[in-house]
């Protein structure tokens, strides 16, 4: 949820690196265009994490 947390608010001043990557997501999907995804319903997860 932190991630969704940084993306969604604009009004925040990040260290450098962060405000980078968000002002990317900003220009290229928007904030709205964004939520949180279940462990249980992202296929992606199981693999970052190793289960089979």
């Amino acid at each position: 949820m932190t991630v969704i947390r940084y993306i969604i608010n604009q009004g925040s001043r990040y260290q450098t690196y962060v405000a980078n990557h968000l002002a990317v997501n900003h220009d290229v999907s928007g904030a709205s265009k964004w939520c949180y995804v279940y462990t249980t319903s992202n296929p992606a997860d199981h693999a970052s994490r190793g289960i089979a």
